[in-house]
């Protein structure tokens, strides 16, 4: 099999659903080292380079759903989103017939969608097979505004019909909404590169020292509780995504969201977690085997589901959104670092899609 083409559609409503799709493209990659990628997505070409080999994939700057517009990283805007919604569906035949033309040149054999519709109607229209990578899709999150916006329910239903024509359909664990026929694949999450000491080492934590990381997800949030972190002088914190370069204060770091870190690593490095609970790093925090003190987005009908599984499968503890803005979970600090680590090992789902995926593009 010779440079087999890999077309992927790639949500863009945080890190998240990027960190899972390119798990699996290094997977690929690992299998077959001559693959190549049309990646079409709004996030950032750094992101894409910094997780696979940027010599093997062309990237498509383009819009390829709406998701959820952000007021913040916790909170959703409806009636912006509605509006963009209105303005993405129906979805435009010359843009789909547009986009076929130019991945049916580039000799996609198949593309892989998390969780975008736009490529399963892409693949339809070069007639090759479409793979849906999900742990929730946006008809069933739509369908929790319902109520309060009933004009939602004409997207969810031109979604729902489309999702239902893909090919392959892959559910990852934490799965939201269970559907009859789809494959159930373990969390997926990037895989380490380094070891934890040497992150340790490269972020000058001492042996010994408790390090803190701190994350909003792919969303940049800003961090209003620095004076409490300051009180635990020989803790460090690590603030992910708090500024545009590296800067150190006291016992606190500050890394962009571009830094140079793998992010599973530094994930890896704490020995806790706190912030916001996206599907990435819920993932990233199980393989890891640290405590999670964790935010879950209110109104967002995926939360409860990941906050069930934090609680069977990672230790730690709930915050509210302004028990993490305010820093009070810092009373709490002493018990989240008394929660063991669990280094099992555990399941690779990234590998799994890899294998599901290699003989359609045979």
């Amino acid at each position: 099999m010779s440079e087999p083409t890999l077309g992927c559609f790639i949500s863009s409503h945080g890190f998240g659903h990027a960190s899972r799709s390119l798990a699996v493209l290094a997977e690929l990659q690992a299998l077959v080292p001559t693959i190549r990628f049309e990646i079409c997505t709004r996030v950032p070409y750094w992101f894409l380079a910094e997780n696979i080999d940027p010599r093997c994939f062309t990237h498509h700057d383009v819009d390829v759903d709406v998701g959820l517009v952000q007021k913040n990283p916790f909170q959703h805007d409806l009636s912006a989103t509605l509006d963009r919604l209105n303005d993405f569906l129906p979805l435009s035949k010359p843009t789909v017939d547009s986009m076929a033309v130019a991945l049916r040149t580039k000799g996609c054999r198949a593309i892989l969608c998390d969780i975008s519709v736009l490529g399963i109607a892409v693949a339809n229209a070069i007639g090759i097979p479409s793979v849906l990578l999900e742990n929730f899709t946006w008809d069933w999150m739509y369908e929790e505004y319902l109520d309060e916006m009933p004009a939602f329910s004409d997207s969810i239903e031109s979604f729902r019909s489309i999702y239902a024509q893909a090919d392959l359909h892959l559910q990852t664990e934490p799965v939201c909404n269970p559907i009859d026929g789809a494959l159930a694949i373990p969390p997926i999450s990037r895989r380490f590169r380094v070891s934890r000491e040497k992150t340790r080492s490269s972020l000058d934590v001492l042996p010994g020292e408790n390090l803190i990381l701190l994350t909003t997800g792919g969303i940049r949030g800003s961090y209003g509780m620095l004076d409490r972190l300051r009180e635990r002088s020989e803790v460090r914190f690590l603030l992910s995504g708090s500024s545009e370069t590296l800067q150190r204060d006291e016992n606190l770091i500050h890394l962009p969201h571009r830094s140079g870190h793998h992010h599973p690593d530094l994930v890896r490095a704490a020995d806790a977690l706190v912030g916001k609970a996206g599907y990435g790093t819920v993932a990233e925090v199980r393989a890891a085997g640290i405590s999670f003190a964790h935010v879950l987005r209110d109104g967002f009908r995926e939360s409860p589901v990941l906050g069930d599984y934090l609680e069977q499968h990672v230790q730690g503890f709930r915050l509210s959104d302004s028990e993490f803005s305010c820093g009070s979970w810092m009373d709490r600090l002493d018990e989240l670092l008394s929660c063991p680590r669990n280094d099992n090992e555990k399941e690779h789902g990234a590998c799994l899609v890899a294998l599901h995926i290699l003989p359609l593009l045979q």
